[in-house]
C-alpha cells in the first residue's frame, strides 16, 4: 500500500516526462525489420518497452510479454514473418484480451499461426515464413494496435499490403502515429478514402530522438486542474508532436488549466477565479487513454460528465470502465455506463478516508495519486503498476512537494 499526501495545494514542479512507449516501441519493431542498427535516443525505459526489448533479444521458443498488450500485438505481426517456432504468452489478464481479429487478418496472408489454448484468445504458437502480400479487411474498432501491427510489417511482404477497414476506426492518431514512422524509416504508404496501401520494399536506418510521452502529460494536467494553484513546467516535450494525446492541452482548458510553449518545454498554469463548467461532454475515440484522469478530474471537481467511444477501455489493463465507477464512488460521485459512453453525476460527501484500488493499472494508479492535491491524503493499494508506463512517475511526484509513504 502507498500512501499520498500533499499538504500544499498550490504547486511549482520541473519535470522531464518519461519518454514516450507508444513511439519507442513501434521504432524497436521496425529495428528489428532492419539488418542495419538505428541510432535510437530517449528510449522509453518503461516495463512495456523493456519487456518487448527483452523478447526481441533473445526471441525464445517462448515469449511471455505478462501484461504488455503493445508487445503482444506487435510480435504477433512479427513473429508471423521471422524465421523459427514460437509461443506467445502473457498474464491471466492478457489470456483474456481478444486477438482473433489480428490472428484472421495474419492468416488471410499465409501467417501459420494456431490458438493453445480457447479461440481468439492468447497463448498463439506462431511458425514464421515468408508472407504473401493481398486485401485485408479487418474491423477497426476493437484496437488500432492490431491495424498498426500489420502495417509495420507490411512492406516486407511479398507485393506489399491493402488494409481496409470494417466499422469505425478506434485511436485513429495511434495509426496515423504508425505510419508516420515507417514513413520516416523509408516505407511507401498511402491512406486515402477506401484504406491503407504499402508498397513492397525496405526500411532505412536513419537516426531518431523519442519524443517524450504525452500520455504521461495528462496526470500533470490533472494536478494542474485539482491546485489552487500551479505552474508545471514539462520538458522537452512539444506540442508539434506525432501523439493523438497531445490533445490533452486543448480538453484540460475546460478546467481552467492552461498550456504554453515556451522554447522546448511546455508549461502549465492554473487560470485563477477560473469558472467551471457544471456539464463537460467529450468523444474519446482518438484519446481512450485520456479517459481515466479527466474522469477522475470531474468526479473531484463535481462536474457532471457525459464520455462516449469508451467501449474499448472494458479490455484494456483493467476493466477501465468499471474501474473507474467504482472508484470515484471515493471521492463522492456516481457513475452509470452503457454500451459506449460513461456518465458521472449525483454528487455526494467524498468518503472520509480514501482508499483507492489500483487493479494493476498503471494508469489508475497515476489519476488516483494525483487526487490527493484536492483531499490532501490518500491510499492506493499498490503503486508498482507505474512502472508500465511511467516508472519515474513517484520520483516525479516527490520533487514537486508530495509525500509518499510505503507499507
Amino acid at each position: 500500500m502507498i500512501k499520498v499526501s500533499r499538504a500544499k495545494k498550490n504547486i511549482e514542479a520541473t519535470i522531464a516526462l518519461t519518454p514516450s512507449k507508444s513511439i519507442s516501441n513501434r521504432v524497436r519493431i521496425i529495428q528489428a525489420l532492419i539488418e542495419e542498427r538505428i541510432s535510437i535516443s530517449n528510449l522509453s525505459s518503461s516495463g512495456d518497452s523493456l519487456l518487448l526489448a527483452d523478447a526481441l533479444e533473445s526471441l525464445l521458443p517462448e515469449i511471455n510479454v505478462k501484461d504488455a498488450g503493445t508487445a503482444f500485438r506487435f510480435l504477433t505481426a512479427l513473429l508471423s514473418i521471422k524465421e523459427g517456432k514460437h509461443t506467445l504468452t502473457g498474464s491471466e489478464r492478457m489470456k483474456k484480451r481478444p486477438i482473433g481479429a489480428l490472428v484472421n487478418a495474419l492468416q488471410s496472408l499465409g501467417a501459420d499461426i494456431q490458438y493453445t489454448g480457447e479461440v481468439g484468445y492468447p497463448p498463439l504458437q506462431i511458425i514464421g515464413r515468408k508472407l504473401k502480400g493481398g486485401h485485408i479487411l479487418i474491423n477497426a474498432t476493437e484496437s488500432s494496435q492490431f491495424i498498426s501491427a500489420l502495417l509495420m510489417i507490411a512492406p516486407l511482404i511479398n507485393g506489399g499490403v491493402r488494409i481496409s477497414f470494417n466499422g469505425p476506426i478506434s485511436s485513429r492518431p495511434y495509426i496515423e502515429m504508425t505510419i508516420s514512422l515507417m514513413k520516416y524509416f523509408g516505407a511507401k504508404v498511402v491512406w486515402d478514402s477506401s484504406g491503407i496501401s504499402v508498397e513492397e520494399g525496405t526500411y532505412n536506418s536513419v537516426p531518431i530522438q523519442i519524443e517524450n510521452d504525452w500520455s504521461s502529460a495528462s496526470f500533470w494536467f490533472a494536478m494542474a486542474a485539482l491546485a489552487d494553484a500551479a505552474e508545471i513546467r514539462m520538458q522537452n516535450i512539444n506540442f508539434n508532436s506525432i501523439q493523438g494525446d497531445v490533445i490533452v492541452s486543448e480538453i484540460f482548458k475546460n478546467f481552467g488549466v492552461n498550456s504554453v510553449q515556451v522554447d522546448g518545454d511546455v508549461i502549465l498554469n492554473k487560470v485563477l477565479d477560473f469558472k467551471l463548467p457544471d456539464y463537460f461532454e467529450y468523444n474519446f475515440t482518438s484519446c481512450p487513454d485520456l479517459v481515466i484522469p479527466v474522469g477522475f478530474v470531474c468526479a473531484a471537481l463535481k462536474i457532471k460528465a457525459h464520455f462516449t467511444g469508451v467501449k474499448n477501455l472494458r479490455i484494456k489493463e483493467s476493466d477501465r470502465l468499471t474501474a473507474l465507477k467504482n472508484e470515484i464512488i471515493k471521492l463522492g460521485a456516481s457513475a452509470s455506463i452503457h454500451n459506449d459512453s460513461f456518465t458521472i453525476d449525483n454528487f455526494q460527501k467524498p468518503a472520509d478516508e480514501i482508499f483507492f484500488i489500483s487493479y494493476d493499472d498503471h494508469r489508475m494508479v497515476m489519476a488516483e495519486a494525483v487526487t490527493s492535491v484536492f483531499f490532501n491524503q490518500i491510499s492506493i493499494d499498490n503503486h508498482v503498476p507505474v512502472r508500465k508506463s511511467y516508472p519515474e512517475f513517484w520520483d516525479h511526484l516527490r520533487s514537486s512537494g508530495f509525500e509518499t509513504s510505503i507499507t
